[in-house]
């Protein structure tokens, strides 16, 4: 009979999660993983199999947490709804004055990096914000039932066009952003979402 894992599987997980979004997926060598997961050899192996395995269960791990964090957020929210858009949106541009190799996110490098060479992978992390912008609809609804929608504005596309937004503040995250110039651009599509204030 095999001998169970000595060690934390999660905890092994978020290490290479963080090694993985740091370096990327092509550039990180299994050394580096064994390093980072404080492994040896045959029980990293004999527990994720390969990289790409190890890749994509750190990827669940990541694209579950994001997943529940958003509908938390949400949640917590309750009918302050440019609060709950402002809290989906506020982390994403405070997260482009972290260092170079972490103002993007897990998700978002997967889709960046690895599609081209793993379509499996990329679906992977493709599902996880089409849940993110299933709750943001499901939000926006809500509001648009409450009257707090702008008048004529479709939640789903709203939805789209918030998730879009975080996309392309990632990626100006590269260009050292000024943070207050980002939340202005907030306020500026939080005024033109709702019918109240978004202070």
């Amino acid at each position: 009979m095999a001998r169970p894992a000595q060690f934390d599987r999660a905890e092994v997980l978020d290490h290479v999660m963080n090694l993985f979004w740091e370096k990327g997926y092509a550039t990180t060598g299994m050394a580096t993983v064994l390093e980072r997961a404080r492994l040896q050899p045959g029980s990293l192996y004999a527990a994720f199999k390969s990289k790409r395995s190890l890749y994509q269960e750190a990827l669940h791990l990541y694209g579950q947490s994001s997943v529940a964090n958003v509908q938390e957020m949400l949640l917590h929210a309750g009918h302050d709804y440019p609060g709950g858009i402002r809290n989906f949106l506020s982390p994403v541009a405070e997260q482009t004055q972290k260092p170079m190799s972490l103002r993007s996110c897990f998700l978002v490098n997967t889709l960046m990096e690895v599609t081209r060479h793993d379509a499996e992978l990329g679906a992977q992390a493709a599902g996880y914000f089409r849940q993110i912008e299933q709750s943001l609809v499901e939000f926006l609804e809500r509001a648009a039932e409450e009257g707090v929608l702008a008048k004529g504005q479709d939640p789903a596309c709203v939805a789209a066009l918030i998730l879009t937004f975080s996309w392309g503040m990632r990626v100006a995250g590269m260009t050292e952003p000024d943070l207050s110039r980002m939340f202005a651009q907030i306020d500026w599509l939080l005024e033109r979402m709702f019918v109240v204030s978004a202070a």
